[in-house]
């Protein structure tokens, strides 16, 4: 028998922890493709970006009040660009 079990991650900032789910097959290539639509919006992206962690459950007001590079890192943690 296979067993999945849907993973989440915990993203901590200033020492307050954030649960967020990580995103299926499917949001993953619709996020990139609707990403692909804005791409020279800086304006929409930014607001897909912290629409699409909002939904993963990372709460809209510390998406905004992240850094650049922690925006980043979220994404390419959530995303498998890069592998912990």
């Amino acid at each position: 028998m296979l067993e999945l079990v849907r993973s989440t991650i915990e993203v901590s900032l200033d020492g307050k922890v954030h649960n967020m789910r990580m995103p299926t097959y499917k949001e993953g290539i619709l996020y990139r493709c609707e990403l692909e639509k804005v791409k020279d919006d800086d304006l929409k992206s930014s607001d897909m970006l912290i629409d699409y962690l909002a939904k993963l459950g990372l709460p809209k007001d510390v998406s905004e009040g992240l850094e650049i590079d922690h925006l980043t890192q979220v994404l390419d943690f959530i995303l498998g660009a890069k592998k912990k």
